[in-house]
């Protein structure tokens, strides 16, 4: 879920400087025989923060994943692979985890990185003083969940360190994917001595420190973030620029202009075969759904809710309003993740006449029509909302589209005020959790604030199961559930395309669209 924040506000919050601001990035040598030392890549957005316990869009996760290194790390495949730890165990149970951190850690700033320092990162991410919104992540962990509700001290979280190098983690139930769960921003680390000195102000770049293969150096709020190699023995490009650019077609012109080396989204007029020679696809875990609030009349009518789903195509929006093209969502979980996820049945030859029929049970006529607010991020191409309001509008629904900003639509919709809403999400590639916002205890990914005994009493069983396949059917049961209410109406699957310089060696196209950054180099 990519959002952008208004340059001004994060200039006042981060205290740059309008002179920074002004500053130009000057242009790159485009010489065929010049090899660049450094990498500017194009950012979807503004990242919001780079607290990694206090983030929570995709944007964020992917700037931090270059920038930090938790005990676990995603590989240029897209897969799990130790990243501070260099060795861990499970017990036979499932309910202990112990990881051996590598040899000779250090942060950015050359103090050593101890077992210690795991520690006291997870207290604080499940402190209430922080108010992670994604603390939820981690309450398989013993008394997480208590701790962060302020029911427990944090040193009663079940994370010790057995000594400076292995850090111990008891479960209050199995979870096979606890290692994917370490990949997470919530999972990294954060330097105690920086952010006991300097408080909420330790991510500025003046005060930043990390132990990634890159630090931060500068930020200038709606231009660029700059990451300097900490290990530059080990990394072919001293810097690499992020450049936040929301609007496709201006980084679509940048690239071809030679400014920056890789983008991560097409302008949707763009013909693909023009740039055949650069073009990168890939298919994302995530998903823009369309939600209902369950806390608010007639959203909490599931005749009412079924009527709206009634008058949309899939299909229609995914592969023709939307340019380039999407993969059409029938269910909660794509066919790629899980071949045997359930889909929503088929639509009804006569589905103008059954939609109109149930919302005539909820109350809503041609004299008295339902009238809805639909809201969406100005990060969604404003032809989704509008197709969705021309579907409804068939059925007699009179809608009013209502556009924000994406970090301000986010924000506004954990409030449940809102009537219905366009929301995108980022997964890990397994069932569970592309229905895991639906469970009772999501909180603040619970946008919808949907309640179903049945599905919590089967997420409960899921949460404590050691066998994936089990865990697999139990999902599907969710989903069967979740399907027959109509909590939401899943739209499309995201199918990524974006522009790279083919001198680029080591990115691999991948379901999080991750690329280490020192795993990349030039060669032409």
């Amino acid at each position: 879920m990519s959002r952008w924040c208004c340059s001004a506000l994060v200039a006042l919050l981060l205290g740059c400087s309008g002179a920074d601001e002004a500053e130009q990035l000057a242009p790159l040598d485009t010489d065929k025989d010049h090899v660049p030392s450094e990498l500017r890549v194009v950012l979807g957005s503004e990242p919001a923060s780079l607290d990694p316990h206090k983030t929570n869009m995709a944007v964020e996760s992917r700037t931090l994943m270059y920038l930090m290194q938790g005990l676990m790390e995603l590989s240029p495949e897209g897969t799990v692979q130790g990243g501070a730890a260099e060795e861990w165990q499970v017990s036979d149970d499932g309910l202990t985890w112990r990881f051996k951190l590598r040899p000779g850690l250090q942060w950015s700033d050359g103090v050593s990185i101890t077992a210690e320092d795991f520690v006291y990162s997870f207290r604080r991410a499940l402190d209430p003083i922080t108010a992670s919104r994604s603390a939820e992540q981690l309450y398989d962990i013993v008394n997480a969940e208590e701790i962060q509700k302020g029911q427990l001290p944090v040193t009663e979280l079940g994370v010790t360190a057995e000594d400076p190098i292995w850090i111990r983690f008891d479960l209050k139930r199995p979870n096979p994917y606890f290692d994917s769960v370490l990949v997470s921003t919530i999972a990294m680390p954060v330097p105690r001595h920086v952010v006991e000195a300097h408080g909420e102000a330790w991510v500025r770049p003046e005060n930043w420190v990390s132990n990634g293969t890159y630090t931060l150096s500068r930020r200038i709020p709606g231009d660029r973030l700059e990451l300097t190699s900490v290990r530059p023995n080990e990394t072919y490009f001293d810097n690499v620029f992020f450049i936040p650019i929301i609007d496709p077609k201006v980084a679509y012109n940048r690239y071809r202009a030679g400014e920056v080396h890789a983008i991560p989204d097409l302008p949707r007029d763009i013909d693909l075969a023009e740039v055949e020679g650069d073009l990168r696809e890939w298919t994302f875990a995530a998903y823009l759904l369309l939600g209902f609030n369950h806390t608010k009349a007639p959203f909490d009518d599931v005749n009412v809710r079924r009527a709206l789903s009634l008058a949309i195509d899939q299909e229609f929006v995914a592969r023709t309003i939307h340019k380039p093209p999407q993969i059409p969502a029938y269910g909660f979980v794509p066919k790629f993740v899980d071949p045997e996820a359930p889909n929503f049945p088929p639509r009804p030859e006569n589905w103008t006449e059954e939609a109109k029929r149930l919302l005539a049970q909820a109350g809503f006529t041609e004299s008295n029509p339902l009238e809805l607010v639909l809201r969406y991020s100005t990060r969604e191409l404003k032809s989704i909302p509008v197709g969705i309001m021309g579907a409804w509008q068939q059925i007699g629904v009179s809608t009013t589209l209502e556009g924000k900003e994406p970090a301000i639509h986010y924000s506004e919709l954990r409030t449940a005020d809102y009537d219905v809403a366009l929301s995108g999400r980022l997964n890990p590639a397994r069932s569970e959790q592309f229905i895991y916002e639906f469970a009772e205890d999501a909180l603040n990914e619970n946008l919808s604030r949907y309640r179903d005994p049945a599905v919590s009493d089967l997420w409960e069983k899921l949460q404590g199961e050691p066998d994936k396949d089990i865990r697999e059917k139990v999902s599907r049961e969710i989903q069967q559930i979740l399907i027959d209410d109509v909590v939401a109406i899943p739209l499309y699957f995201r199918q990524g395309r974006g522009l790279v310089r083919p001198e680029i060696q080591g990115w691999v196209d991948n379901y999080y669209n991750v690329h280490p950054l020192k795993n990349l180099s030039w060669q032409e």
